[in-house]
């Protein structure tokens, strides 16, 4: 069996029920083929989870095949922390991806068809709500987008942000130094921020600074965009704001 801690449990409810949702296909299709349960092979199964729990506590990672299709993979992520309870979703937060979804978790988005619908709405633009709406066509409910959200947080994949307004404030840190000094993090920036039809050449981390710099506690949206007329006719201005680089600034 598998025994979790009920405290722990209840902080992680979405992550041990998808767990145990693999490991129940993993045997229903193992009792189909060898009828391993219904054998009462014991042993069998005993080594099954044993080797399950050795290879999550030794690798941090689990990949078990028992026929040509039919295998479970499971991972322990080293930036999960047991102790903190996972972040509430509302409706209204919008979701933006900090890493490039196309270089990321690819075997996790091929198994996983959901998750793959999920990611593809995720556009720093859209709320919970409306991505909520999206799914229902494809038979995901809220509760599992609530999951999946969560899921992505805790991996660093996914962060979380309210709704777009013109009267919201917004600060930057020193950290927003990098796009001088880190060319990649320059280019990705201007790659997430500009319009797709525009050359990025034109824009020099100096100019994109100037523009976030002016983000401060006293200066809302709507002042900063009237003073940048010109600069707001490239720059899609909600993802100058959710853009990993200058949200991590």
């Amino acid at each position: 069996s598998l025994i979790v801690e009920k405290q722990i449990y209840q902080k992680f409810k979405s992550f041990f029920t998808e767990m145990t949702k693999r490991i129940a296909y993993f045997f229903s299709y193992l009792e189909i083929d060898s009828n391993i349960i219904h054998n009462r092979k014991l042993q069998d199964i005993e080594n099954i989870f044993e080797n399950i729990f050795a290879q999550l506590n030794n690798e941090k990672e689990c990949f078990l095949v028992s026929y040509d299709y039919n295998m479970l993979y499971l991972k322990v992520d080293d930036r999960f922390d047991l102790q903190v309870s996972p972040e509430s979703i509302e409706d209204h937060q919008v979701p933006f991806l900090l890493l490039d979804s196309q270089k990321f978790c690819k075997q996790m988005i091929e198994y996983n068809p959901k998750l793959h619908s999920i990611i593809e709405r995720i556009d720093g633009i859209t709320n919970v709500k409306n991505i909520a709406k999206d799914l229902l066509a494809e038979k995901i409910e809220k509760e599992q987008l609530v999951h999946c959200l969560q899921n992505l947080i805790f991996m660093k994949i996914v962060q979380m942000v309210d709704v777009f307004q013109f009267s919201n404030v917004y600060s930057v840190t020193e950290k927003v130094h990098e796009l001088y000094l880190n060319k990649e993090v320059f280019q990705e920036c201007l790659k997430f921020i500009l319009w797709k039809d525009f050359n990025i050449n034109q824009y020099t981390p100096q100019k994109i600074c100037e523009v976030y710099v002016q983000f401060d506690k006293k200066t809302c949206v709507k002042d900063v965009l009237i003073m940048n007329q010109e600069f707001f006719k490239h720059v899609h201005l909600c993802l100058l704001y959710t853009s990993p680089s200058p949200r991590d600034s």
